[in-house]
């Protein structure tokens, strides 16, 4: 048997920033080292076995790592051997179909004779069945049924009058026997009452919130660890479920995977309100994980009673070589990240035009998605550099874009320690970027790439310009970039790191380890 470590979060999007990236990739170096690893999601959404297989196909979770949803997992448990198939659903020969804007896929059925509207069935493009909406006779929605993958009633939601919030929900075994049942508050949507019936007990568990439904169910999944199992929170709202577990018997830890504040500091931003919560937990969880040493000591300074502070960088998809991605193109941008205002990507595009200007071979390449997209665009034909600018779009991997880039762009309003900034340097790809504490200044310095003050778009437009008139200078930051990732955050020293964490917390505890 083997030490437990689960990274826990609401939920996982295929289109994965650096915060998914980070947890899987440290899911994966744990069990590199034999440890039973898992990226734990508490959505009440079925399919994150899908999830799993295409982050495990992209090579993004290792063999040995596991993504496990706490409803599916609680499926399993209670219910570990189904006792035949759930039935199929199938419509009433009273009602007929209607296919929704000439797309079969989807179906409105009406009942046959009064005509009035019944239900609302939803497939996805392979012709499952994802879920069934039930209406009354005034048109009201009275409930929605989800299927899982084989068809089976995975959760069943019961709404108010309006027919728009919910009131209970139901999750149900692979048999089809309701096992848990939610009672929630319609005016602030928060869990009432929970409760878990285990099969043929006549009996039931009650839980007064989802967080305490939610350290339950955690504690099942940590069963047979050998030591003391280990949770890090990744996703912030965790914390009121981590505190409920155990602390002798348990390493409660919250990561902060960016800024605590929301946004810059040099503008006066507060701390969010969210991290506010775990910075006042005290001995409610065992740590707080923080990405610079700067950070950490920020924490302490302004917060002397927070839960003691730690300090491990991101894990990031180390190669043993740069991306064989053919030329190298020094006069090529690249801009790589979620397209939304605290990136700045419009003032990105505006900051290339006089670079494009100076050097007529100069591009930008923008890869990532989000909500500015289209003032990027538009910022991108007001400028005509239509011919100058091109979009990739979200991509799975990008070595092969970074490897082929003469330097990346960063003009964050705040980051933690950017994903995307040591993702370049293992591509000996050099960095310009606005000198933000914890994130850029400690990744960059004298080495990987230059820095230049926040908010000034000139001084970042120089720096392009510099690195472009002297690739010589830009291949040596970012080859001295790759060796100084290697030597800091190699995989080896990260995971000593948390090794070292977990010995400090055990021997707290009088554990063995």
């Amino acid at each position: 048997m083997s030490r437990f470590i689960g990274m826990t979060i609401h939920k996982l999007g295929l289109e994965a920033g650096g915060m998914t990236l980070s947890m899987l990739r440290r899911a994966s170096l744990f069990a590199k080292h034999g440890w039973r690893a898992a990226v734990i999601t508490t959505e009440p959404r079925p399919g994150y076995d899908h999830v799993a297989r295409v982050f495990a196909d992209r090579g993004e979770l290792s063999d040995g790592a596991t993504i496990i949803n706490i409803w599916d997992f609680a499926r399993s448990y209670y219910e570990p051997h189904p006792e035949g198939a759930a039935p199929v659903p199938s419509a009433s020969n009273d009602w007929f179909g209607v296919p929704i804007g000439g797309d079969t896929a989807s179906l409105r059925y009406f009942e046959k004779g009064t005509n009035v509207y019944r239900e609302y069935w939803d497939y996805d493009r392979s012709g499952r069945l994802r879920f069934r909406d039930v209406f009354d006779y005034s048109h009201r929605r009275l409930s929605r049924i989800e299927y899982d993958h084989s068809g089976a009633p995975w959760r069943q939601s019961d709404f108010d009058a309006d027919g728009s919030r919910i009131r209970q929900d139901r999750f149900f075994t692979r048999s089809g026997i309701p096992f848990i049942t939610r009672w929630f508050n319609v005016s602030n949507g928060q869990v009432d009452r929970a409760f878990i019936f285990p099969l043929m007990s006549l009996s039931a568990i009650e839980f007064k919130s989802q967080a305490e439904l939610q350290a339950h169910i955690y504690s099942l999944i940590s069963e047979g660890s050998d030591g003391l199992p280990v949770f890090v929170g990744d996703g912030i709202g965790s914390v009121d479920s981590l505190r409920l577990l155990p602390s002798q018997k348990t390493i409660r830890l919250m990561f902060f995977h960016s800024n605590h504040y929301s946004g810059s500091r040099a503008l006066g931003a507060r701390v969010k309100s969210d991290h506010l919560r775990v910075l006042r937990a005290g001995g409610d969880i065992d740590g707080i994980v923080a990405l610079t040493p700067q950070q950490a000591a920020d924490i302490r300074a302004e917060y002397p009673s927070a839960p003691p502070i730690f300090v491990v960088p991101h894990s990031l998809h180390f190669t043993d070589r740069v991306s064989d991605a053919g030329v190298r193109n020094p006069y090529r941008v690249i801009f790589l990240g979620r397209l939304a205002p605290e990136k700045r990507v419009v003032e990105i595009v505006h900051a290339f035009a006089p670079v494009a200007r100076r050097f007529p071979q100069a591009e930008l390449v923008i890869v990532g998605s989000g909500p500015t997209w289209e003032d990027v665009e538009a910022a991108v034909a007001e400028l005509e550099l239509v011919d100058r600018v091109t979009f990739r779009g979200w991509l799975p991997r990008a070595e092969a874009e970074l490897a082929a880039a003469g330097m990346m762009v960063v003009a964050s309003d705040f980051e933690g320690y950017a994903m995307t900034i040591g993702e370049s340097l293992i591509q000996e790809t050099p960095v310009v970027s606005f000198d933000l504490p914890y994130g850029p200044r400690a990744q960059l310095g004298d080495f990987g790439g230059l820095l230049v003050p926040y908010l000034d778009f000139a001084a970042l437009s120089d720096a392009l310009c510099a690195l472009m008139a002297d690739p010589a200078r830009a291949r040596r930051l970012g080859v001295q970039g790759r060796q100084w990732v290697l030597r800091a955050r190699g995989e080896s020293r990260v995971f000593a790191t948390w090794l070292s964490i977990f010995e400090e917390l055990d021997a707290r505890k009088g554990a063995t380890g």
